[in-house]
């Protein structure tokens, strides 16, 4: 009897530690899934908050059955984002198709990219933007091509056109971030764009950066679908264990207690026989088949420590289940990370991008309209950006951008946001500083670009930066405060540029 006791306290300490397991690994995977879908984030909030009560584990199934339907439904609206993203890229390649004059070897490559657009590999929701945006631009490109071939002076138009245009698609292939073997081939794209001096060149470029790009994500897409196809089958594995444990659980826990029960009557019903009974054959008759009666329930005794070992067992299987899917739900969560790093992070610069900028600027703002607390915006221009490029080259251009995103970020407080807007523009949100203080800080600070010894290549350049700054108005948009701020950027730069000018409310 003891040795049960001992046996099932031993279990319910193994229910507790596994429930501990489960508790974490649902945390674990709440991270990796947030924001994926709001009742899916929901639903294992509430599955977390169950496990740290302690809630009995009959409670819990319900909640893993709910939470891999969930996985099921983000898959099939993944699907339905991925179909209309494929549509909007065929559109745009079939137009493309129709244009006259193309090359053959550009014809033959864009045949290529159908083909492997048509087939049934899905694609990385997050690099669908950039898809498309490629695609737009590829099909501007052709379309003015075939509309503006003909005389010197449209062939003229053209260039410059061109020259703006790879300016354009340069921009974009900077605002996102690839892995290091993709990251070789969009160099290697960009070089060429830089050195394209037709627009036929820079179409097949667009068709060569349309075939990485899509191979990429594909390969993206595929290592996602794997992972929640795992994480799927476990919490399906998961579910099951539970099931079969909780049964197992009920069962010996019922057997048990009969057991003892019966034993204890048995026991009972000697004594009293023993008190009662006047003849000795008699006695020993009812003995004898009191002794049968236990030692029947001693073999049912046996067999359910048989039924404890085989739960302990599937506790086991399950616990080392769980403890794989907590793994995979860490790799997974690293993945998460990186891919928002890529998402939010300007690669040219290493600071944050425009999307990451659109993001705080609406936190700040809201922020700062709840606690009616003071919020300054800055619009900060590099000056004379397009001389550098042509009188240098775009690497310079490029080292210049880079320079400047470390020095502002280094230059501004840690409370401050800085952004790469676009091209040679920068953005900065500074929250808890007067309109007067700002001002001054950012007077500041184009003194100090000024006198910072810019040299490439054993020249020196002269660099300055403009600003234009506004401090926010309630009463009105966060768009009206950014159009404010850029309209004292031009009028900084009409005014003889190095200076900052700040807007009136």
């Amino acid at each position: 009897m003891q040795d049960l006791n001992k046996a099932y306290r031993e279990l319910e300490t193994k229910f507790a530690q596994d429930q501990e397991v489960l508790g974490r690994l649902i945390g674990r995977l709440s991270q990796a899934c947030k924001g994926q879908l709001t009742e899916l984030d929901n639903k294992l909030a509430k599955l977390r908050v169950a496990l740290e009560k302690n809630t009995d584990l009959d409670n819990i199934s319900p909640l893993i059955v709910q939470v891999e339907e969930l996985l099921q439904q983000q898959s099939s609206q993944n699907d339905a984002e991925l179909q209309s993203a494929k549509k909007s890229f065929l559109d745009s390649s079939s137009l493309l198709q129709k244009s006259k004059g193309l090359e053959p070897d550009t014809r033959r490559q864009l045949r290529l990219i159908i083909d492997q657009a048509q087939q049934p590999e899905l694609i990385l929701p997050q690099l669908l933007p950039l898809m498309q945006a490629l695609s737009s631009l590829y099909a501007d490109t052709l379309a003015y091509l075939h509309q503006n071939q003909g005389s010197d002076s449209d062939n003229a138009q053209l260039e410059k056109n061109n020259a703006v245009l790879v300016d354009n698609l340069i921009e974009v292939l900077n605002s996102f971030e690839f892995d290091e073997q993709i990251s070789v081939q969009i160099n290697t794209q960009r070089k060429r764009l830089r050195e394209a001096e037709s627009a036929n060149t820079v179409a097949t470029v667009c068709t060569d950066l349309m075939r990485i790009i899509l191979d990429a994500v594909q390969n993206e897409r595929s290592g996602s679908e794997q992972f929640l196809s795992r994480l799927n089958a476990s919490l399906e594995k998961i579910n099951v264990a539970l099931g079969e444990s909780l049964d197992s659980s009920d069962k010996l826990r019922e057997l048990k207690e009969h057991t003892e029960q019966q034993i204890r009557q048995q026991l009972q019903n000697m004594s009293v026989d023993v008190e009662e009974g006047e003849k000795l054959e008699e006695l020993k008759t009812q003995i004898n088949s009191r002794l049968d009666t236990i030692s029947n329930l001693l073999e049912k005794r046996s067999d359910q420590t048989d039924l404890e070992t085989k739960l302990q067992s599937s506790l086991r299987t399950m616990n080392e289940r769980l403890v794989q899917l907590e793994k995979e739900a860490q790799q997974y969560q690293v993945q998460l990370n990186e891919q928002h790093q890529k998402l939010f992070i300007d690669s040219l610069t290493n600071i944050p991008n425009r999307a990451a900028f659109d993001e705080r600027y609406e936190l700040e703002f809201e922020r700062a309209k709840r606690y009616d607390s003071n919020l300054n915006l800055a619009v900060i221009d590099i000056d004379h950006f397009k001389k550098i490029n042509d009188t240098f080259g775009h690497t310079a251009g490029d080292k210049t951008l880079a320079a400047l995103g470390r020095l502002l970020k280094k230059w501004l407080r840690s409370s401050d946001f800085v952004a790469r807007y676009g091209g040679e523009e920068f953005v900065a949100i500074l929250p808890e500083i007067s309109p007067k203080d700002c001002a001054i800080a950012l007077q500041q600070l184009c003194d100090k670009v000024a006198a910072i010894p810019f040299v490439y290549r054993g020249e020196k350049l002269q660099i300055t930066i403009s600003i234009g700054a506004a401090s926010a108005d309630f009463s009105k948009s966060r768009l009206d405060l950014f159009e404010r701020a850029d309209k004292a950027l031009y009028q900084a730069k009409n005014n003889g540029r190095n200076q900052i000018i700040a807007a009136d409310k």
